[in-house]
């Protein structure tokens, strides 16, 4: 996959995922790490910073977050560069900022929608 010419433009992209951590960055921001459904089953994921006003309320409004899947988060965010990481560098990160997250509540449409 190009990742690079997908990801890296001027444009935000949209990502669909699970929230797998949440890391505290300073007094107004949060990293997410976003596990990203993908049809290609590729290990990607996006670390995201992430405002911690718009988070609370995301985790508050949707407990149900926090207990995983089904449920999820889509993401349009703004990816600034892309990492390899794991034993074999087969996991890729694509590192940025969220410009917006939402719940999805039901991720099981988007693992099987493109099979």
């Amino acid at each position: 996959m190009e990742l690079e010419r997908l990801f890296l433009t001027d444009r935000p992209t949209l990502f669909i995922g699970e929230i797998e951590d949440i890391t505290t960055l300073d007094q107004e921001y949060y990293i997410l790490r976003i596990g990203i459904i993908n049809p290609h089953r590729a290990n990607l994921e996006v670390s995201m910073k992430s405002s911690k006003q718009k988070v609370d309320s995301l985790l508050k409004e949707n407990p149900n977050l926090i207990r995983g899947y089904p449920s999820g988060v889509a993401v349009i965010g703004k990816i600034d560069n892309i990492k390899a990481v794991g034993d074999k560098n087969d996991i890729r990160i694509g590192e940025g900022k969220a410009i917006d997250i939402i719940y999805v509540e039901d991720l099981k449409i988007w693992y099987y929608r493109d099979l």
